[in-house]
């Protein structure tokens, strides 16, 4: 069914399925299509299938894959979020494209990192913010930067203040959350709760957006302080919008008060 001539539904499931079987000789066959696929669909799924197989069965095909100058950011770009999001290979592997001249290649490095929590490439992707001017790939640099175990909230809270672009600064104060969630340090939670907190609450009150809303909804839940329980319970009263304000409702309960916190105007 791995075929160009097959229907792309068929044969997409059918690399798909491969792709999760748990026997070695299905990575040689996976490995086999690559050069006979033409169709573009299939292709995908066929490189998914093979960034799901142990990364010791694919390491040396996706490593000069990877370096070949004939194959194109974007595919090169699909292939290292999925690397990432199958969580076989190493983040090392990852955090060496990040610097890449091509900013798909970049964009997939970060969206895979942003899927390794176990990671310690913080200090890297933080020093990629002054190098990206567009917004858009800042916002994929603090997605990864807050997945990474060594990125330190008062890092993040110099960035968040920094960021100029609004969806950007959305995202650098959702990563802030994250790290935020991680620490007991007080003062840093201090800082949290009197800069991020009541912005955070505006956005998701008044964003037009209602992605935008959500993700404000999301950083107030990931922080885990009580201001930004008090935030969630807020906007489950007062959004416009029935789903946040039920969505807001459960993740406040999940909040346990650890700091004082004054009531919210």
């Amino acid at each position: 069914y791995v075929r160009d001539n097959v229907s792309v539904e068929e044969s997409a499931q059918a690399s798909l399925s491969l792709g999760d079987m748990e026997d070695p000789k299905v990575t040689p066959l996976l490995l086999g299509k690559v050069s006979q696929i033409q169709g573009e669909d299939l292709r995908r799924a066929l490189f998914e299938a093979l960034a799901g197989r142990p990364f010791e069965q694919t390491a040396a095909f996706f490593g000069g894959y990877l370096n070949s100058p004939a194959v194109s950011g974007e595919e090169k770009g699909r292939i290292l979020a999925g690397l990432g999001f199958h969580q076989s290979a190493p983040a090392g592997m990852l955090a060496g494209f990040i610097t890449d001249p091509d900013e798909n290649v970049r964009q997939g490095a970060y969206e895979g990192l942003a899927a390794r929590r176990e990671a310690r490439y913080g200090q890297m992707l933080l020093g990629r913010i002054s190098q990206e001017q567009d917004p858009a790939l800042r916002e994929k640099v603090y997605e990864a930067a807050g997945a990474q175990e060594d990125t330190l909230p008062a890092q993040m809270a110099a960035v968040a203040r920094q960021e100029s672009d609004p969806a950007a600064r959305l995202r650098a104060n959702r990563t802030w959350a994250m790290t935020i969630g991680r620490t007991a340090n007080v003062e840093d939670r201090r800082r949290f709760n009197q800069e991020a907190v009541p912005w955070l609450l505006q956005e998701a009150l008044q964003n037009p957006d209602p992605g935008e809303q959500r993700a404000a909804l999301q950083a107030l839940a990931m922080a885990r302080t009580e201001a930004s329980g008090l935030a969630l319970e807020k906007i489950a009263q007062e959004s416009s919008s029935h789903a946040l304000r039920k969505l807001a409702e459960a993740m406040s309960k999940k909040i346990k008060p650890t700091n004082p916190a004054p009531p919210l105007s």
